[in-house]
């Protein structure tokens, strides 16, 4: 079972777990393969770690002392993300959303400012990448959004234009030409800034590609291997810098992680981190509660489409509690 809970409720996953054991008391080996750590520990009898193609070691779960241990045989070295709360308070508003409704979002309304990391944090079905397309316009969505002080037209070309760029979260079917090369994947949002009266200047777009590649990271033996042939990390990493090279002031990222392991999450977080530093806007929307907590400096909380709660972040936050509201629980000033 490869990634068997990466798009499935809660719910869904309890049964699922619930097989998986009937499986085991029916004398049926599941080798299960999951980045999220908790479901080895919960299921697993034995682990084995495996980083850049090759065997790090195997252990009887019960020898594995908690998850900052398995994190370390999985990177090689300890990894510690904490927020540091920031004051953004005299920050420029950068993109103001008024109302927003559609067959799923009902009537939510925000404001990111300038340098600022928002996260909207909910379970699956929150309403969490229907908000992500309607900013990105990819939606049909009333109410209004207002970017840089002016309105958003209803079409992703001026969207992208106006300077928002976005990494959805399925990126093999939305985010990647995964049958084309790294050279011709990273240019594609901006094609002005490669070409020479309506041609593509080749010189040009070898350069862009060789410094994105060194920015974030991407780790290839070549501009012309397909995409679709990288690893989900580093494929991550291409459609961040397509976004980059767009001049976005303004990223939308809909599950950013998803299906990376921790090494690539931990370059990941280090890149949003950076970005936000250098003054861009961050929309991160996941359904990993650490990763929200970890990154964002104000956190919305969606449950069916709506906005239960906005929180600023830091170590007050009592996790319990937006769990209890995420999944439809009283909401309690």
């Amino acid at each position: 079972m490869d990634e068997p809970t990466a798009a499935i409720s809660e719910e869904e996953t309890r049964r699922l777990f619930e097989i998986i054991r009937g499986l085991k008391e029916k004398n049926v080996t599941v080798i299960y393969i999951s980045h999220r750590l908790d479901e080895i520990f919960e299921l697993g009898d034995w682990v084995t770690v495996m980083r850049d193609g090759g065997h790090v070691d195997t252990r009887p779960i019960d020898e594995i002392r908690g998850r900052s241990e398995l994190i370390e045989l999985m990177i090689g070295k300890a990894v510690y993300e904490q927020y540091v709360r920031r004051d953004l308070s005299e920050a420029e508003v950068l993109l103001e959303a008024r109302g927003l409704r559609n067959g799923k979002l009902k009537d939510v309304s925000f404001e990111v400012k300038r340098g600022e990391i928002v996260g909207f944090y909910g379970l699956v079905g929150a309403g969490k990448t229907e908000l992500a397309r309607a900013i990105y316009r990819a939606d049909e969505c009333a109410g209004e959004i207002v970017f840089k002080g002016r309105k958003l037209e209803q079409a992703t070309d001026k969207v992208i234009g106006a300077g928002i760029a976005m990494a959805p979260s399925e990126r093999r079917s939305e985010g990647l030409f995964t049958l084309l090369t790294v050279r011709s994947n990273i240019p594609v949002m901006n094609m002005r800034r490669i070409s020479n009266a309506g041609f593509i200047d080749a010189r040009a777009e070898k350069s862009a590609t060789h410094e994105y590649i060194d920015k974030l990271g991407v780790v290839t033996n070549s501009t012309e291997k397909e995409v679709a042939k990288l690893s989900g990390g580093n494929q991550q990493k291409v459609v961040f810098a397509k976004c980059l090279f767009a001049d976005a002031d303004l990223l939308i990222l809909d599950e950013p992680t998803r299906g990376v392991d921790v090494g690539a999450k931990s370059e990941i977080y280090k890149i949003i981190w950076r970005l936000s530093n250098a003054g861009k806007s961050i929309i991160l929307c996941s359904s990993e509660l650490p990763e929200i907590m970890n990154m964002c400096d104000r956190i919305f909380l969606l449950h069916d489409g709506r906005v239960r709660r906005e929180l600023n972040n830091g170590p007050d936050v009592d996790t319990r509690e937006l769990l209890h509201i995420c999944t439809g629980g009283l909401d309690v000033e």
